[in-house]
């Protein structure tokens, strides 16, 4: 599935590097039997209490602080796909004198309602509260730079040129213990699976007996 082979396929690509389905099996098995002995070693290492688990929550607070957010109207104008230059650079000059009205003063609700072709329009272009990660990374740049009531230029992406208005900034809330408890515990169990994984790997190291047979490297 993962690489979008069918049985036939997978056969000749196999067979192109001298393998074959069972001997793929074979080895898919002894990885997975090697992974559970090795699970079942581990595992039984692996101890995340809840004092544990609120340490780390009250040592790490920035993990679970709130975040930033603004709130966003836009104004977008789309170039509609296949435009040519002059068709784009019209678009472009529509936005700009756009972008003029609401810095002159006319109402930025008003102004998305008559002009804009974005899904809020209705709402005088009103995105609601945003965070990171939530926007186009090109838009957001600007958002989050900007103050409230401020107006920014003329912003190109693929789709069009958009005109944001921040209305107001403020820090989300942070998480809730417990709402993040178990998200902690998965993330300490993952933590002490691999200390203790390396560990044992390195104490079967060290405990095995390795017979060097080729001369040049007994020494």
């Amino acid at each position: 599935r993962r690489y979008n082979l069918t049985t036939e396929s997978l056969q000749a690509e196999l067979a192109a590097q001298g393998s074959s389905l069972s001997v793929m099996r074979k080895s898919y098995k002894k990885s997975l039997e090697e992974f559970k002995v090795l699970s079942l070693k581990v595992r039984n290492r692996v101890k995340v209490s809840d004092e544990d688990i609120k340490n780390y929550y009250q040592t790490n607070p920035k993990l679970f602080e709130g975040e930033e957010e603004v709130r966003v109207r836009d104004i977008f104008l789309a170039i509609p796909p296949g435009s040519k230059p002059a068709e784009e650079a019209a678009i472009k000059t529509l936005a700009e004198k756009t972008a003029a009205r609401v810095k002159g003063g006319e109402s930025f609700p008003k102004v998305a309602k008559e002009v804009s072709h974005g899904p809020s329009a209705n709402e005088g272009g009103d995105l609601g509260w945003l965070r990171h990660g939530t926007l186009h990374p090109d838009l957001a740049r600007v958002a989050f730079s900007m103050k409230p009531k401020e107006t920014s230029g003329v912003i190109r992406t693929k789709q069009g040129f958009h005109i944001l208005q921040v209305e107001e900034r403020r820090m989300g809330t942070g998480k809730d213990y417990e709402k993040v408890k178990e998200e902690i515990r998965d993330r300490l169990t993952n933590e002490q699976i691999r200390t203790f994984t390396d560990q044992y790997v390195a104490e079967l190291r060290k405990d095995a007996l390795i017979d060097v047979k080729i001369p040049e490297l007994r020494n």
